[in-house]
């Protein structure tokens, strides 16, 4: 959360200007989402105009337990106090898509294991047949032996890296 001085229509701005570009970039590239509402967090005292230049920014993991909202008072700044609310209502978390470091794979022993058959395309559901086929791919990948340690290893990159603290 913070004040990043950036225009976009994407959070409620009526232009656009370089920053504003620079932050959706960073926030379609790494998966991050915006908390904001249509409430304004800034006033501009010379134009007296609002303006919505705080930005709040989670994971997407994160973006189902909080509600933004801002002070109707600004309290003596021109900024509205931002109020970000826990929200506790069991919702199950999305599961993080699994990477992998492809080049380690052992990929003979993958295109053994990682049958794809002619029942399992045949369903009635394509639902049904892209599960069957999805399962398949992903116990191949798990157990295919890697250089290193046994399977196609895995790889987490935080949502959080060196872009990011350009706008820091």
């Amino acid at each position: 959360m913070g004040d990043f001085n950036g225009h976009n229509p994407i959070w409620g701005s009526p232009d656009i200007n370089l920053r504003g570009q620079q932050i959706e970039t960073l926030i379609d590239n790494h998966c991050i989402c915006l908390l904001n509402s249509s409430n304004h967090a800034y006033f501009h005292q010379p134009t007296r105009t609002f303006h919505t230049l705080d930005l709040a920014l989670c994971s997407p993991s994160l973006v189902i337990k909080w509600n933004f909202n801002t002070e109707d008072d600004l309290f003596n700044s021109d900024h509205f106090p931002i109020i970000l609310s826990y929200i506790d209502n069991d919702i199950r978390y999305p599961e993080r898509p699994r990477k992998f470091i492809f080049q380690k794979a052992n990929w003979s022993l993958f295109s053994e294991i990682a049958t794809i058959t002619l029942d399992m395309v045949e369903e009635v559901s394509i639902d049904d047949a892209v599960d069957k086929v999805t399962y398949s791919t992903m116990q191949a990948a798990d157990m295919a032996i890697s250089k290193t340690s046994g399977k196609i290893p895995k790889i987490w990159k935080p949502w959080w890296n060196e872009e990011c603290r350009i706008f820091n």
